[in-house]
């Protein structure tokens, strides 16, 4: 049996841990507890969404500090990794990310279980909505700095240009310019 890490459900959970760590900073009676938690994650998705970032107090800092910790590895390392997860007693396939799926990062990880014969990505753990995603054309737009209205202009831009340059296209393929 194959148990994948960074599922949706591992999500929901990351993100129930935030909203205990909200829980345990408030004080109050428990339904006062809960309202006031509800609301502190409120802002945060707010000020997530509005400014890209969020401020935390310095309590809840320290409460995920216990739980989450986060570093830059290697490419190397990162094989590695996935390697000694999926070489367990029970069998892991952990991607480089743990709020992610495998199928984000199926390269990485077929390429770390490449030697293993038993371990096959494309059948039975990438789902068939991502079967191709890889040989796809890409595009990549850097933006010079988090803003949501930047980006905002910038996909609206992107995404003009692709249907005056796709229009013009089939305009002069059917002769009518």
């Amino acid at each position: 049996m194959v148990h994948l890490i960074g599922t949706k459900i591992q999500q929901h959970l990351e993100s129930r841990k935030l909203s205990y760590f909200t829980f345990e900073n408030t004080s109050g009676i428990w339904e006062e507890k809960e309202v006031e938690a509800g609301k502190l994650l409120s802002s945060w998705i707010s000020s997530l969404k509005e400014d890209g970032h969020v401020k935390l107090s310095i309590n809840i800092l320290l409460s995920a500090r216990k739980v989450f910790a986060a570093e830059r590895i290697s490419d190397e390392q990162t094989l590695t990794t996935i390697q000694s997860f999926f070489n367990g007693v029970v069998l892991y396939i952990v991607d480089p990310s743990s709020l992610s799926d495998p199928a984000k990062f199926s390269k990485a990880v077929s390429q770390a279980l490449k030697d293993y014969n038993h371990f096959n990505f494309d059948h039975g753990i990438l789902l068939q909505e991502f079967h191709g995603l890889l040989e796809k054309e890409k595009h990549v737009i850097d933006i010079k700095c988090p803003d949501v209205d930047l980006v905002n202009v910038v996909l609206i831009k992107a995404v003009m240009e692709k249907t005056v340059s796709h229009h013009a296209g089939k305009l002069a393929s059917s002769g009518s310019v």
